[in-house]
């Protein structure tokens, strides 16, 4: 590269930020993270709303997720709390 010519500007128009490569989150926090996310969403289906300033940063996914383990709502109102409907949520949502 070279400079012919009046150069104009800061001096950084070519300069490449480096950023430091993202953590890899372990496969268990992922699961955890996630399946929090999951009876967020479901506590705010069927106990009460969470304001969106209080979700979780999964709760979209989450509510996609959910989408897809096919639950009546009263299998959700099982699933709101410790057990094995909950356990079983989990397992057909790939998240144990």
């Amino acid at each position: 590269m070279t400079l012919d010519g009046d150069f104009t500007g800061n001096g950084l128009s070519n300069v490449i930020p480096l950023t430091h490569a993202d953590e890899v989150v372990p496969l268990e926090e992922r699961q955890e993270a996630m399946q929090e996310a999951v009876l967020q969403v479901v506590s705010d289906l069927v106990i009460r709303r969470v304001p969106p300033t209080d979700r979780s940063p999964l709760f979209e996914a989450a509510k996609d997720l959910l989408d897809r383990g096919r639950r009546s709502l009263p299998e959700l109102i099982d699933a709101a709390e410790p057990g094995p409907a909950r356990d079983s949520l989990f397992r057909d949502l790939g998240l144990t």
